[in-house]
């Protein structure tokens, strides 16, 4: 029995038998799972919805930046802080403190507080109230420094010919200059309104950059409260390198101990506030320091905060008699720094400051004919430099090159992530619109000159009504320029344009 049992639990799967509790039953079916078969309705409705969530993120991305152009608009518009609002937040004491009466607020104008970079070319009008008539008084505060008797001395010989009076304003425990033509005037507290009444003209030497004798920066309000209530045209104040550069070393470790360029950096934002609507030019000039002898008679000069090194006291002082004549100096603040060789003299380095500009570059043997590299800087400007610019520029012929206006309110990434320009398509989109000019926030002038050596320069304009720097693209320009120069004058040296 036991054998032909065994034989049957063997046979009965073949038979498609299964024993249970409740006797033998047939072997349950196994279900077939067929494969999941696509359909091409399927696919078409996949890639629909696909490039439906491609088009729709377009749309947003197109909407981010409508959104971020106008946020740009706002920031620019509250970067121009009226100071009106400034005047407005100060009450009749605080206002006294600052030397400053209630009717001192101007009408309109943007703030000065910020450091001008570059001189605005003025009208005619604004022109005439910067210079200083025969009968001018020039008053000179930290004279009895190097810098301040080298000044002195060659204003004592520049004044004959402009008329103009000078007065040195001497502390109570320094001795008056025995120069001809210069007229002491006792500096006390008590004494400064009248050693400045009728000045048409201050420069202020600070102790921070020329050495004992200059007027240290508590002093400098005391100073700028005794200014006369109008007439004065021009104050220059003498700053530090670093004002701007607390950051970087070597200034970082000369503002760890006492905090020495903050307090530069503090008398200077005093200086152009109390000038707001009272004195037409004001110009901040920043030295390294001031060897008292040697040097070359000319120095270096550069807008904002940007050189160092030492420069001689007679260049120092040649350099506040341009400042005090010169509309390049208007509004301005620059630093002063030691050169080997200046080819253009005071002109060449003051051209630097109208703009300002942000690159020169001397060009060799290869590159000096005139027109043909005037026609390779307009033909880059729209081939290759308004081109991968974040902002979108239009591009027109000036005289010596070319200008690329910043179109405002206009990103210059395309929305089109599948649309692949052509060169003739990128030239059209960086061209100049027909039917006249877009509004524009700020330019680039490329120009190449000759005289007084072949050069390219770089300077910003139409940077008026609060136009604010676009510095990434001005890097981005200057990278590739520099770097297509580099390749044009390898491949031209010895051959000529």
């Amino acid at each position: 029995a036991l054998p032909m049992l065994a034989v049957l639990l063997l046979a009965a799967p073949l038979c498609g038998l299964v024993i249970t509790p409740r006797g033998w039953c047939p072997t349950p079916a196994r279900r077939s799972v067929a494969p999941p078969r696509c359909s091409q309705g399927g696919l078409d409705a996949e890639l629909s919805a696909k490039e439906q969530r491609v088009r729709q993120l377009r749309e947003e991305l197109a909407k981010l930046q409508r959104e971020e152009a106008e946020l740009e608009e706002w920031d620019d518009a509250d970067d121009e802080l009226d100071m009106n609002d400034v005047f407005d937040d100060l009450d009749e004491s605080d206002l006294a403190e600052l030397g400053l009466k209630p009717s001192d607020a101007p009408a309109t104008g943007p703030s000065q507080m910020s450091p001008p970079l570059a001189a605005v070319v003025a009208s005619p009008s604004q022109s005439r109230q910067c210079e200083l008539p025969p009968g001018s008084i020039v008053c000179v505060a930290g004279c009895q420094t190097p810098v301040g008797r080298a000044l002195l001395q060659s204003l004592a010989a520049y004044v004959p010919d402009r008329g103009w009076t000078l007065r040195a304003l001497v502390g109570a425990s320094e001795r008056p200059p025995d120069l001809a033509g210069v007229k002491p005037m006792p500096a006390s507290p008590a004494e400064l309104g009248e050693a400045l009444e009728g000045a048409s003209a201050l420069v202020i030497l600070s102790e921070g950059v020329v050495g004992k004798g200059g007027v240290c920066t508590a002093e400098v309000g005391q100073l700028l409260a005794a200014l006369p209530p109008a007439g004065l045209r021009r104050l220059v104040y003498v700053s530090v390198h670093g004002a701007e550069r607390t950051s970087q070393l070597p200034y970082s470790l000369q503002n760890a101990f006492g905090g020495k360029l903050d307090r530069a950096r503090e008398a200077e934002g005093e200086v152009r506030l109390r000038a707001v609507g009272r004195i037409p030019a004001v110009s901040v000039v920043r030295l390294g320091g001031v060897k008292e002898t040697g040097g070359a008679e000319v120095c270096e000069l550069a807008p904002g905060d940007a050189l160092q090194g030492e420069v001689s006291a007679s260049a120092v002082a040649g350099l506040l008699v341009q400042t005090l004549t010169r509309q390049e100096t208007v509004n301005a603040t620059f630093s002063a720094g030691p050169t080997l060789a200046v080819a253009g003299g005071w002109d060449d380095e003051l051209i630097k400051l109208v703009g300002p500009e942000i690159y020169r570059r001397r060009l060799g043997s290869g590159l000096t004919s005139g027109e043909p590299l005037v026609n390779w800087v307009r033909t880059w400007a729209r081939e290759r430099g308004a081109i991968g610019l974040t902002s979108k520029v239009q591009v027109q012929d000036v005289p010596g090159g070319a200008m690329l206006r910043f179109v405002k309110g206009a990103a210059a990434f395309d929305t089109d992530f599948d649309r692949v320009e052509s060169k003739d398509q990128k030239w059209a989109a960086a061209s100049v619109v027909d039917g006249g000019r877009a509004q524009t926030d700020g330019a680039i002038k490329i120009v190449a000159e000759t005289t007084p050596y072949s050069r390219v320069r770089v300077v910003r304009s139409e940077m008026e009504d609060g136009a604010q720097p676009k510095e990434m693209s001005e890097a981005a320009l200057l990278q590739k320029l520099q770097r297509d120069l580099d390749k044009l004058e390898t491949e031209r040296t010895g051959k000529g344009m």
